[in-house]
């Protein structure tokens, strides 16, 4: 895909744990910890993508998603670079839902957001959470989810 994207004319970074280490070590070194402790790869990288956007500013793509219409990609660089965050929904392609539906393979944000230090943060303390519940529960296993 990053030859996809190349020849699509954007610039890109790809990033690995290393780099999720780096940028969670403002959040403390107990952070640092439960990442390295995560063992779902969904889990890692819901983590990960905000707190590299958060790092780094710009958009987030998942891996395996390739460039789509040039001009749709150029107002999504436009719109990262007057918002906070922007995000996409999907309720009107589910409409059996009726709710939102919001993805989070395709995401943008601004270096330094206060609204992903946020997320960031709070995500954290799911994931504590959640960790903390997996050592009471002797072995049971528990579902995964980072939003809830």
């Amino acid at each position: 895909m990053v030859s996809a994207w190349h020849a699509a004319g954007y610039a890109l970074a790809v990033h690995g744990d290393d780099a999720v280490v780096d940028a969670l070590e403002a959040h403390g070194q107990w952070a640092v910890n439960l990442f390295r402790r995560i063992r779902i790869p969904a889990c890692r990288s819901d983590l990960a993508r905000l707190v590299l956007l958060h790092r780094h500013g710009g958009v987030y793509v998942d891996a395996h998603c390739a460039p789509g219409e040039p001009s749709a990609l150029a107002g999504l660089v436009d719109w990262q670079q007057r918002h906070a965050l922007v995000l996409f929904d999907e309720s009107l392609n589910l409409p059996a839902y009726r709710n939102t539906c919001i993805i989070n393979g395709v995401m943008a944000g601004q270096r330094g957001s206060r609204v992903l230090d946020s997320l960031i943060k709070e995500a954290l303390r799911r994931l504590k959470r959640h960790y903390q519940a997996e050592q009471q529960a002797c072995g049971r296993l528990l579902r995964y989810n980072i939003y809830k």
